[in-house]
């Protein structure tokens, strides 16, 4: 037997959810009211989340409406794009993500929306792109620079002003130009997750999560504004990589995933956790791949090892100094969240939840009801479907015990990165390129559902609750990017 998901019953459980989460923010806020509870950055007016209720209804919304009943027609004629060929689907999704993130941006303002944010010099990286005369030299000195650059800049590692910069310097400058290059460079995640999920589950579970992907809601609301975007392909691919070394090729991925985290590194501090992310990887498949623990030791040795070898090539070439780096963001960072930090055990306690939470707001509701129970029939290898068998319902295929990993290691990653005592909240939009750790669980229930019933409703249903979410998300509130 499997429990049906229809439209009416994901909305139900959404509704539910929804109501659970409301009660949550009512505490958080009377603690912040009545005994001066901070929590980073978030105000007590909608905490956890770090957004302010302003419902707003414009012209513009008309534009993501048509874009998404396009998107959805497509979806339901090509049957989640089962009908189209692989590079086809993958085009279609493409096009999708860049089409449904843009239009969303413009939801408010028009196209001045997609650039607003990045002119906000005195925060944004674009308002340090003026501070690059040399890369070299800008390299060198930007751990001893960082306190004079732009807010966000102060704590993260110099590659994002230079991916702002060199985009500028190539389509022409001014902020259009690093606006186009942020959306179009991270489009690149949906190709990533699509190979992910295709290696996991095969074509049909690609084709769901990369359909989910595209409507997910710190996807959509964070891509177009913010340079979390191309953060996330550098971090996904880091992750995607690593996963690859430990099943087939390790020193060729291991060092591919290295050289991805090194990049990463270059560009967000958010990098450990995907670097976490590798290390619950190997560790679930060094203790329960007992025939794999050579490939395992080779794989996360290449990736040490060209990680490491990519930081002294840079130092030996420019003179950055990664580590003086970190203290300086560390430092930074100090003195920006001064008194909103893990300084106590309530505060810890909180933030700790509170990031749990906020991640999964932003995954999106449908994904968040369907993934939980998803993960534990998962582990515990629980049959979904008693009338026929998929590829990844029979617990002895190699699909299935792959998948059962991936569910072990997803939960540990999002456990431990919500409990290290380092993010204050913000995690709708830091912690983008996590999402695929619930999306392609859900893809593979989502396959399993429609493999018995022969219809996408179930992925539709979804679909349409994430659209739904999102777009509320973007006419009630105000995110900031």
């Amino acid at each position: 037997m499997h429990r049906k998901l229809t439209f009416p019953s994901l909305a139900f459980q959404c509704g539910l959810l929804a109501c659970t989460l409301a009660i949550y923010h009512f505490v958080l806020r009377f603690f912040m009211a009545e005994f001066g509870l901070r929590l980073g950055a978030v105000s007590a007016k909608l905490v956890p989340l770090y957004a302010y209720w302003r419902p707003h209804v414009k012209g513009w919304l008309l534009v993501p409406l048509v874009v998404l009943a396009a998107y959805f027609v497509v979806l339901r004629r090509t049957r989640v794009a089962t009908s189209l060929t692989d590079r086809g689907a993958v085009a279609f999704f493409l096009v999708a993500f860049v089409a449904i993130t843009t239009s969303v941006a413009m939801l408010d303002d028009g196209p001045q929306s997609i650039v607003a944010p990045l002119l906000r010099t005195d925060l944004e990286y674009f308002g340090g792109i003026d501070r690059v005369h040399s890369v070299r030299e800008f390299l060198r000195d930007y751990p001893r620079q960082a306190s004079t650059m732009p807010m966000h800049a102060q704590v993260h590692p110099p590659g994002a002003i230079l991916f702002v910069w060199a985009a500028c310097k190539l389509f022409g400058g001014g902020p259009w130009a690093a606006a186009g290059a942020i959306i179009a460079f991270s489009s690149i995640s949906v190709w990533l997750v699509y190979r992910w999920a295709e290696r996991l589950g095969g074509p049909g579970v690609a084709r769901r999560a990369a359909a989910l992907f595209v409507l997910t809601p710190s996807v959509v609301l964070f891509t177009a504004t913010s340079m979390d975007g191309p953060f996330a392909v550098f971090l996904i691919a880091t992750m995607w990589l690593f996963w690859e070394a430990l099943n087939s090729r390790p020193f060729l991925f291991g060092s591919l995933a290295g050289l991805a985290g090194a990049t990463a590194a270059l560009m967000t501090y958010s990098v450990a956790v995907a670097m976490l992310f590798c290390g619950v990887a190997a560790c679930v498949s060094w203790f329960v791949l007992a025939d794999r623990r050579r490939s395992t030791l080779v794989a996360a040795t290449a990736a040490c090892a060209a990680f490491v070898c990519c930081h002294v090539l840079l130092w030996a070439a420019t003179g950055f100094d990664p580590i003086e780096m970190f203290r300086a963001a560390v430092a930074n960072d100090s003195r920006i969240m001064n008194g909103a930090h893990h300084d106590s055990p309530s505060r810890y306690f909180h933030l700790a939840v509170g990031n749990f939470v906020v991640f999964f707001i932003a995954a999106g509701l449908a994904c968040t009801v369907v993934w939980w129970p998803t993960v534990l029939d998962s582990i515990f290898m629980r049959p979904r479907c008693a009338n026929h068998r998929s590829p990844t319902t029979d617990h002895r295929s190699p699909i299935t015990h792959h998948l059962r990993l991936f569910s072990i290691t997803a939960v540990l990653t999002l456990l431990i990165a919500a409990a290290v005592p380092v993010y204050v909240l913000e995690v709708e939009r830091v912690w983008m390129f996590l999402v695929p750790l619930v999306l392609i669980p859900v893809a593979r229930l989502l396959f399993e559902h429609e493999w018995c019933d022969g219809k996408p409703r179930a992925t539709l249903a979804v679909a349409a609750l994430l659209a739904a979410q999102t777009l509320a998300t973007e006419v009630l509130l105000t995110t900031y990017w």
